[in-house]
């Protein structure tokens, strides 16, 4: 039987996995820092209300036939947010009511493509994501695969040709997990004709798209550019869609707005319109150095002996790099001991190889730059390749990471949200914790 002591230990548990959360580099390319302010509003009483309409109305009449009290502060964010978009995106209509990057790809296939329909898509084996050949065959539509050029990490235009000539598709999703390089939307237009419906899904690379320091999906050719909000674009774990063409996006709008989603997660909304916010005005030189700490982490990395994937000897242009895991006892092995010296990655299969896939987009955000890379990579000798005790290099990287209290690119020192010298102290609560788990044991 559950007792109030068995819920308190939970309570107690998840607080202890907040605190270890803290002490961690996170280097996984999933996954981000919200600012502090952005963050504030996950805990608004806001979260427990609905957010409907467009006009910023003290009372709402939806098209439904609803009448309800409206969020008038609310609607004018997110107006406001839609116009930055826009302009960063090179987009006709953006909107941010998708909940995830996988249920904008829902919004997307539901509406701009019909049962039986042929979908192309990313092999996961080659970098796409693994839900997509799922979710396309569940909705009635026909999966196929991209052709991939394993060799030069991209897509193999000249089969791929071929096969467009031989099963013409109504849609292709362009939705790579390890974007080291541009994908050649322009080239796969100018195959497909203009006809089938391109979605580009950026949930890796929106941040560098806003930035202006990687591919400009929209203007390349792409009919849709979406994702979710919460890698290199550094909001909630929410989404967002753009639209080339106002026809496509307005039909695409009503449909979510018809049956697609009810709540839009008002809280995570507020959150995602500030990141909007933030990285309309600090996004260009976010994207600059996020793209110089891949750089060099990834020379420091080649430099301390690990073997990176790379395309002509060039490894990123983007945010990632990938470790080969062959020649470092398997990639899982030396993700284990990452992960014992309090350095978060992850360890996968991406262009049909075992490697480790990291990202540069979280610890940019806490304000680490070329040095710091430098001393990450130290790092990563350490715990992979030298003898030595992990438990000896976590001490240094927890003491590391406590060095950068900070979120950067953001608002937070207007709105008081900033430390000032010092580190973050998390040992008091993580001893207050530890000590009641025992209590409560």
């Amino acid at each position: 039987m559950q007792t109030r002591s068995d819920i308190k230990k939970l309570i107690l548990k998840v607080q202890l996995d907040e605190i270890e959360s803290e002490d961690c580099l996170h280097l996984t390319s999933y996954e981000n820092r919200m600012s502090r302010l952005a963050q504030s509003f996950l805990d608004s009483s806001l979260s427990f209300r609905y957010s409907f309409g467009e006009d910023p109305l003290d009372v709402i009449e939806t098209k439904t036939g609803l009448m309800l009290k409206g969020l008038p502060g609310v609607i004018e964010m997110d107006n406001k947010a839609q116009e930055l978009a826009k302009e960063m995106f090179h987009a006709s209509i953006s909107n941010f009511r998708p909940t995830s990057g996988l249920h904008a790809t829902l919004c997307s296939l539901t509406t701009a493509t019909e049962v039986g329909d042929l979908i192309y898509s990313i092999d996961p084996d080659d970098g796409g994501h693994f839900a997509t050949k799922h979710l396309v065959e569940r909705l009635g539509r026909k999966s196929q695969f991209i052709p991939w050029d394993s060799k030069n990490l991209t897509i193999d235009l000249e089969r791929f040709a071929k096969m467009i000539k031989k099963y013409p598709p109504s849609a292709i999703i362009f939705e790579h997990g390890t974007p080291l390089f541009n994908l050649p939307v322009k080239k796969a237009r100018e195959i497909v004709g203009e006809n089938v419906i391109i979605i580009y899904d950026g949930s890796h690379t929106l941040g560098l798209i806003a930035g202006g320091e990687f591919q400009d999906p929209l203007r390349e050719g792409a009919n849709i550019l979406q994702g979710n909000t919460h890698k290199t674009f550094p909001g909630p774990q929410k989404g967002m869609i753009h639209f080339r063409d106002k026809e496509l996006g307005k039909k695409i709008i009503t449909s979510i707005g018809s049956g697609l989603i009810s709540s839009q997660h008002t809280h995570h909304a507020i959150a995602e319109y500030i990141t909007t916010f933030e990285m309309h005005s600090f996004g260009k030189e976010y994207a600059k150095q996020m793209i110089k700490n891949g750089k060099k982490l990834a020379e420091s990395l080649s430099a301390a002996g690990f073997d990176l994937v790379n395309k002509n000897g060039i490894p990123t242009t983007s945010h990632e790099i990938l470790i080969k895991g062959d020649k470092i006892g398997g990639h899982f092995n030396a993700a284990r001991k990452l992960f014992a010296t309090g350095i978060n990655t992850n360890a996968r299969v991406a262009f049909r190889q075992k490697i480790i896939r990291l990202g540069t987009q979280e610890v940019t955000r806490r304000g680490m730059k070329e040095k710091e890379m430098e001393q990450i990579a130290i790092f990563f000798k350490r715990a992979i390749l030298d003898i030595e005790s992990l438990e000896k290099v976590k001490k240094d990287v927890i003491e590391f990471n406590r060095s950068f209290p900070n979120i950067y690119y953001s608002f937070d020192k207007e709105f008081g949200l900033w430390q000032e010298g010092g580190n973050y102290d998390f040992d008091k609560n993580r001893r207050w914790n530890s000590n009641q788990l025992e209590i409560y044991s």
